[in-house]
């Protein structure tokens, strides 16, 4: 199903926030469109440019992270990120694990909480990431039906993001 950024938005608002709430968590931002900022990007792992939008928690990308969501010309999101900071490789703290399992469950709405653990525990970011920085290589990537989840770890961010395999240029697709 394509989905676009307005449908993204509103499913990870709605998954996020009830998630926040069963955990007493008091820190809820829901985002809304007017609250990302655009950018451009020549992202070389994927077909055709997109723009990108991105939000960071707190305005600031390193406390405690953002998202990304690139739009392709047809307003369908062919990648979402989650930019998180060291917190979530060091304490695996509610909140990094919350806006981590919200993003995915928008993304791939498919999956079941097992296959979502499936999933991170591929990238070891449940307790330390042991990955790539980058995907060049292919390593940190991971294909699961008609999505690519990537892990790289930089910087003291870890960086997660879930790609339509149809929008990414082959050469970069794993094995």
């Amino acid at each position: 199903k394509r989905q676009s950024l307005d449908e993204i938005l509103d499913t990870y608002n709605e998954i996020s926030q009830e998630k926040f709430a069963n955990a007493g968590i008091d820190i809820w931002e829901e985002i809304n469109i007017d609250d990302l900022e655009i950018m451009t990007s020549s992202d070389e792992t994927i077909k055709e440019n997109n723009t990108y939008y991105v939000f960071m928690y707190q305005g600031i990308s390193s406390s405690p992270g953002g998202l990304a969501f690139a739009v392709n010309d047809s307003d369908e999101v062919v990648s979402v990120s989650f930019m998180m900071n060291n917190e979530y490789i060091i304490g695996n703290d509610d909140f990094h694990q919350i806006v981590l399992d919200s993003l995915i469950q928008t993304f791939s709405p498919e999956l079941n909480s097992d296959d979502i653990e499936q999933i991170k525990s591929n990238f070891n970011i449940q307790d330390f990431l042991i990955g790539a920085y980058g995907v060049t290589d292919n390593t940190g990537a991971y294909i699961l039906g008609d999505k690519v989840y990537i892990c790289s770890y930089g910087n003291g961010q870890l960086n997660f993001s879930i790609r339509l395999k149809n929008a990414m240029d082959e050469e970069y697709l794993p094995e």
